[in-house]
């Protein structure tokens, strides 16, 4: 299939959001059938000497490494070595949640699917005075703002506890794992670990922050994660990122081999914890629905980069968006127009509201410590977050 129209398509569209969203630089592939048909730089990689992308430039592909750690534990599980039904004190005994109810009955699967009943412990891995060991006892002794399994709530401690089962059930380090038990047979060969180890890669990028006020582009030094590693540390290219997308699109194969079992790679993908009616979350996935069909997906974020996974695996197409500014839309920006124009699907053409109505939505909502604004312009509106690029909304159903 010669897919170079709707390549160019695609790439005109993605060129213009990128710069519209003051981002210096991305890479960009896009697999169809076990076959990566697109694969770019654009845009600089180091924008004050203007140094273009390339396909194997390296960048912070930040949460998307929650898929990487989930599969290292499903594959830990195959081997018998832990059960996604365990307690993780059966491996990390100082592991002691504050609500005693939790404490009894989290599983290994409730750490991978941000069901434990706390919210966003971040702080405590930011002062970077405890080591991973210290935070996951920390983090797991905050009061709980649901019950267990109650309520999805992002939570990267606990991920890096599910990391840290990894470690002490293989007496492997987990950062040790990954590359030789993942990266290796799936020849990603130009990722790694750590932000000390992207900077001393040849072609890596480096980060920014884009003011929308100010149209400023300022580089932000790396900032390490080495403590909750597991939940976001993996940096990667593009070129490497197409063979991650191809082997999920393989269920789990690569060169005819079984990297895991059936069941454990059926459990990662399944929906295991609701989000809303719209979206679920697998192990590591955000799972939702595009013109019927299940997206597998998962962004990230880091100082100075945003990442994301994508794929329709039903459909055997997946892209991944390797950019170098923190935080932005690009991501689901871009989605609907890649997965649309290579499926051909239904154009789905925005359902245009008349002025009248616009009008009518326009104004500030939100609460005392958020204010976000909804804006008319021309006859588009855009939804307007302080510190954030205004997200065009477009009517779905």
């Amino acid at each position: 299939v010669d897919y170079s129209k709707q390549l160019q398509a695609i790439e005109e569209k993605v060129e213009a959001r990128r710069k519209e969203l003051g981002i210096p630089g991305m890479s960009l592939v896009i697999v169809k059938d076990d076959k990566v048909i697109y694969m770019k730089g654009l845009g600089y990689k180091d924008f004050e000497n203007k140094i273009a992308v390339t396909p194997d430039t390296q960048f912070a592909i930040g949460s998307a490494t929650k898929a990487f750690t989930a599969l290292s534990v499903l594959m830990t599980a195959d081997e018998g070595k832990l059960s996604l039904n365990d307690s993780p004190k059966k491996l990390l005994p100082y592991f002691k949640m504050y609500d005693a109810d939790t404490d009894k009955n989290i599983t290994i699967r409730d750490l991978m699917s941000h069901s434990s009943g706390l919210n966003r412990t971040d702080l405590a891995m930011i002062t970077g005075m405890l080591n991973r060991a210290e935070l996951i006892e920390v983090a797991a002794q905050a009061k709980p703002t649901a019950k267990l399994r109650e309520k999805f709530q992002y939570q990267n401690i606990m991920f890096a506890a599910a990391g840290e089962l990894v470690t002490q059930a293989q007496k492997k380090p987990w950062e040790k794992f990954v590359p030789e038990r993942i990266f290796a047979p799936l020849g990603m060969t130009n990722s790694n670990m750590s932000m000390k180890q992207m900077a001393k890669a040849k072609d890596h990028s480096l980060g920014y922050n884009y003011n929308f006020d100010t149209k400023e582009t300022t580089k932000l030094p790396f900032r390490d994660i080495d403590e909750v590693a597991p939940a976001g540390s993996i940096n990667s290219s593009a070129r490497d990122m197409a063979e991650w997308l191809r082997f999920v699109m393989n269920g789990g194969m690569v060169n005819g081999k079984r990297l895991v079992s059936e069941a454990n790679f059926a459990e990662w993908i399944k929906p295991q914890m609701k989000m809303s009616a719209a979206m679920d979350y697998g192990l590591g996935w955000f799972l939702q629905k595009w013109n019927g069909n299940t997206v597998v997906q998962h962004g990230g974020n880091i100082d100075g980069f945003n990442s994301l996974v994508a794929m329709i695996p039903e459909k055997k197409i997946g892209f991944v968006m390797l950019t170098n500014v923190s935080g932005s839309s690009l991501g689901s920006d871009i989605m609907p127009t890649i997965f649309s124009t290579i499926l051909d699907g239904p154009k789905n053409e925005a359902v245009k509201l008349p002025l009248k109505t616009l009008q009518f939505l326009a104004g500030k909502y939100g609460t005392a410590e958020r204010a976000i604004e909804v804006k008319i312009e021309g006859e588009d509106l855009f939804l307007v977050v302080p510190g954030q690029p205004p997200y065009k909304l477009e009517r779905t159903a």
